[in-house]
């Protein structure tokens, strides 16, 4: 599984959950519109899990998050995170079965 590094902008509207990405980068992480992305702050050991959205407005290189994500990860506009896709449960129960 595919996980890239990013720059956080912050989100004008507040909705927990939710991360807007460049439509590019969906291929690079395996990943389709609202598939769900794992958010980790390596450095504190926090994570978050958000539904993926497209949008072509979100430049290259970066992933836009709310303010209530950003809290729980400990981060800050313009600091990185490492975005994968978190694999669905039926995904996960398969792979650990073979």
């Amino acid at each position: 599984m595919e996980e890239v590094t990013l720059k956080i902008q912050k989100r004008a509207v507040r909705s927990r959950g939710r991360a807007r990405l460049n439509n590019s980068m969906l291929s690079r992480l395996g990943a389709k519109e609202e598939s769900k992305l794992e958010i980790v702050n390596d450095a504190a050991n926090k994570s978050v899990t958000v539904t993926l959205f497209a949008d072509s407005m979100v430049e290259e290189g970066f992933i836009r998050l709310s303010e209530e994500d950003l809290e729980a990860l400990g981060l800050n506009e313009g600091d990185t995170v490492i975005i994968r896709r978190k694999a669905p449960l039926s995904e996960q129960v398969r792979d650990r079965a073979e």
